[in-house]
């Protein structure tokens, strides 16, 4: 019983001096062939091929091998991630080697750049035995800085006044951009100036999903028409690896503020009560902002009349422009003073939004009397004139009837005195029988 206990100790003392010679005599060589896809991005998955080479004589029974679980890869694969070879021939190199392919999961935080892996291998169950170092590479695939606002405060920037214009920005990589500089593309077309002397802005850095935001102060030209002014924003930013993205994009600010306008009376005939005449308005355009198809109405009050067309049509008013509009009214009965002409205004600005306005134009009327004084208006016929007036009125009267009285007397045949007789009913006709047919003194 000793003797064979003795032989089956020899025998498995034979059997591993065997296997430590044939795992002595092998030489094995681990090396990374690709990954897929490459670069991988945070939260995806990636599958590493490696290749196991024998370099030496001896075989390499039962080898197995692993990618142990490190940050920021995790195995999916079954069984532990062990994947087994099998046995590699002695010299087994090169396109015969053996390939084993591993699918690991790449961590969401992960940073861009290269992340290791150190894969382990065994012969025939013996200890594991590190085969070196891999980097894998990790990017995001698109870097997209978006420019998800921008706003403008007040919403309409008026000409002459400060105003801020404000850019959100949201990184959508999956990864952190950083160095972000935003800058507003101001040429001469366009009537902006920076008050803070800068139209570039400065983001440092920016995580993965997180939003900041930078604000302009622009001060528009004080003559700027209203208008939407169209302004390049360009953007620059690069990633964790140094690589430099661009975007160009196009904001609308829009420059605008009510129309104004100045309105008064331009001329009268009207200076007294229970008269009629004309009034003249005119309307000046006074700011930036055109004013569009302006009509104008003159509303009746208990004051006065209009008895001419209520409405008039003026159309397009441009920035310091100015027109007039005429009216006919009758004034009624009252006292003198100060009568409001009220009047009407429908309008549209550069942006066709409707206005109506309601504006008072005081119209100054007087007594007769302070009117003639005033030489508004005339203060009647002279008294001499009327005297001539008159007087001429009588002395042709008179040579009427005398010419009538001489006709009655001549004796002419009745015929021709039935005739001049008509004819003498006028001045002329009484002339006309004076210098021809009168009766003549002996």
């Amino acid at each position: 019983m000793k003797q064979i206990v003795i032989l089956i100790a020899i025998f498995i003392l034979a059997l591993s001096a065997v296997h430590a010679q044939t795992a002595s005599g092998s030489q094995l060589a681990v090396s990374l062939v690709n990954q897929i896809p490459d670069p991988v991005e945070p939260g995806d998955t990636v599958d590493v091929r490696l290749k196991i080479e024998n370099e030496g004589s001896a075989n390499a029974r039962n080898v197995e091998i692993r990618v142990p679980d490190v940050f920021p890869f995790q195995t999916v694969d079954p069984a532990s991630g062990i994947k087994d070879v099998g046995s590699i021939q002695g010299l087994q190199t090169g396109d015969v080697g053996a390939i084993a392919r591993f699918t690991l999961t790449v961590d969401q935080s992960a940073s861009e750049g290269q992340a290791t892996i150190e894969p382990e291998y065994r012969i025939d169950g013996g200890p594991w035995i590190q085969a070196g170092t891999f980097s894998i590479s990790i990017q995001s695939q698109d870097a997209i800085l978006y420019v998800n606002n921008v706003q403008t405060l007040p919403d309409r920037l008026v000409p002459g006044q400060e105003g801020t214009v404000s850019v959100d920005l949201t990184n959508l990589a999956d990864s952190l951009l950083k160095d972000i500089t935003v800058k507003l593309a101001l040429g001469p077309s366009e009537p902006f100036t920076p008050i803070d002397g800068t139209n570039k802005k400065v983001i440092k850095t920016l995580r993965a999903g997180q939003s900041d935001s930078v604000a302009f102060s622009l001060l528009p030209d004080a003559d700027a028409t209203a208008s939407v002014y169209k302004v390049g924003l360009e953007v620059n930013y690069l990633d964790e690896l140094g690589n430099s993205y661009s975007s160009n994009n196009t904001i609308g600010l829009v420059v605008d503020k009510e129309p104004e306008y100045s309105i008064g009376l331009e001329d009268t005939t009207v200076f007294t009560r229970n008269a009629n005449g004309d009034v003249v308005v005119s309307l000046s355009n006074v700011g930036p902002t055109n004013i569009k198809f302006l009509t104008i109405k003159l509303v009746e009050n208990d004051n006065y009349q209009v008895v001419s067309v209520p409405s008039v049509y003026i159309g397009n008013l441009e920035s310091d422009d100015f027109e007039t509009a005429e009216f006919s009214i009758h004034t009624e009965d009252g006292n003198p003073g100060a009568v409001p002409l009220q009047f009407e205004l429908h309008y549209k600005d550069d942006f066709n939004k409707d206005f109506v306005k309601v504006e008072s134009v005081p119209l100054q009327l007087y007594s007769g009397s302070e009117a003639r004084s005033l030489g508004l208006v005339t203060n009647g016929a002279n008294p001499v004139q009327i005297f001539f007036g008159l007087a001429i009125q009588v002395i042709v009267l008179v040579f009427v009837v005398f010419m009538l009285v001489d006709l009655a007397k001549n004796p002419m045949p009745k015929y021709k005195k039935v005739l001049w007789t008509i004819l003498n009913l006028t001045v002329l006709g009484a002339v006309l029988y004076y210098f021809i047919a009168r009766r003549k003194k002996r």
